[in-house]
């Protein structure tokens, strides 16, 4: 087995993190060519809070407080709302960039490391949802950044930790990861969960598992001290508010067509067959997680306006790390699957990739003379 080389991992987040954040730095405003009228709900919030209202109990939204936050507190330290937008993105790639080093590190084999770390700083950084369009937009940026905790939390779930075993420090890692999935989107939280929990049963991480359940109710304790039991009841009663409108049951195809659509068709097989896969491998208490990982993908990536399936990036990182494990009983011959599978995974999701890490480029070569302000200057 190839264990990424730590200089390498942290020179590619590092210069991930710092390339992007200079070509942040270096434009003088937030450009948007696409979902104008997203961005302007979000600017609503952020001045909002900036005000000094805290969501759900000052104003309605079913997104939470972390999606918002680090644009709000740079607002209070003098920054417009575009570079606090532009700023707040590099603070949380910088955030993260330690769990993401960690996850690497620790999880992954061969060039998977390199690749899913990389991939994680643009879900970060990026300046458009996905998808093909070529649209500049910050418009679902929560997603790309629940997304990026998410996929750390899946595969500390579904592969054991290379070197030294360190389960208490990833339990609590795992409580960490999923109480700011339910401070930024709680439909990760309740899509992924379930797999999470199954994944580290079967495995026998019940160590793990039982720290994780300890540390969620301390961190969930500390959040309620913090923001009050108000705060929760109302962020539940936005919560059932969208559920229940008749007004976007959802924001794109229907969910059988994610399911098997023409669109999807190839990505719900790349899911499913990565299970069968996985388990005729040997590898059964992974399938297990797997398998009730995939209902909880297919579920977010129809909620999420655009449909991209981003979990692709995760499954391809943890099939070809599984390809470089040593064969489970008599099977030998699943190594070129799952690499196959992962090839598979990396070139459907390609046309986002290129989306996703070109969008900082193409924000900072933007001419100005080509847009107009969205608010009134001066």
């Amino acid at each position: 087995m190839s264990r990424p080389n730590p200089i390498i991992l942290i020179g590619i987040v590092v210069l991930l993190c710092g390339g992007f954040g200079w070509l942040t730095a270096s434009v003088g405003a937030l450009y948007v060519s696409s979902h104008e009228g997203d961005t302007l709900h979000m600017l609503d919030i952020i001045f909002r809070m900036n005000s000094g209202l805290l969501p759900h109990l000052d104003f309605v939204t079913p997104l939470g407080f972390l999606g918002f936050a680090p644009f709000a507190l740079l607002m209070e330290q003098g920054y417009s709302v575009g570079h606090a937008i532009l700023f707040g993105q590099v603070a949380v790639s910088v955030i993260l960039a330690p769990l993401i080093l960690y996850v690497a590190y620790t999880r992954l084999l061969g060039w998977a490391a390199y690749a899913f770390a990389a991939m994680m700083v643009v879900f970060c950084l990026a300046l458009s949802f996905g998808g093909i369009g070529a649209g500049l937009s910050m418009s679902m940026h929560y997603n790309r950044w629940a997304w990026s905790v998410a996929s750390l939390a899946i595969l500390i779930a579904l592969l054991p930790r290379q070197g030294r075993e360190s389960r208490g420090f990833d339990g609590v890692l795992l409580a960490l990861l999923f109480s700011i999935l339910v401070m930024i989107k709680v439909t990760f939280f309740v899509a992924i969960l379930p797999g999470v929990v199954v994944a580290l049963w079967i495995q026998g991480r019940r160590r793990e598992l039982g720290v994780a359940f300890v540390s969620g109710v301390i961190f969930a304790g500390l959040l309620v001290m913090l923001l009050g039991p108000a705060f929760w009841f109302a962020y539940a009663s936005d919560l059932l508010n969208v559920s229940q409108s008749e007004v976007r049951p959802h924001t794109g195809v229907a969910f059988a067509d994610i399911i098997g659509g023409p669109q999807f068709i190839a990505v719900t097989l790349v899911g499913f067959s990565a299970f069968l896969f996985v388990h005729r491998a040997g590898f059964r208490s992974q399938a297990m997680g797997l398998v009730l990982l995939l209902p909880g993908f297919l579920f977010v990536t129809w909620q999420n306006f655009g449909n991209d399936p981003k979990w692709l990036v995760s499954i391809a990182a943890f099939l070809w790390t599984l390809s470089m494990y040593p064969p489970v009983e008599e099977h030998e011959d699943y190594r070129w699957r799952f690499r196959v599978l992962a090839g598979m995974a990396a070139l459907l999701f390609l046309p986002s990739t290129m989306t996703l890490a070109t969008s900082p480029l193409k924000h900072a070569t933007q001419n100005v003379a080509d847009y107009e302000p969205m608010l009134p200057l001066g």
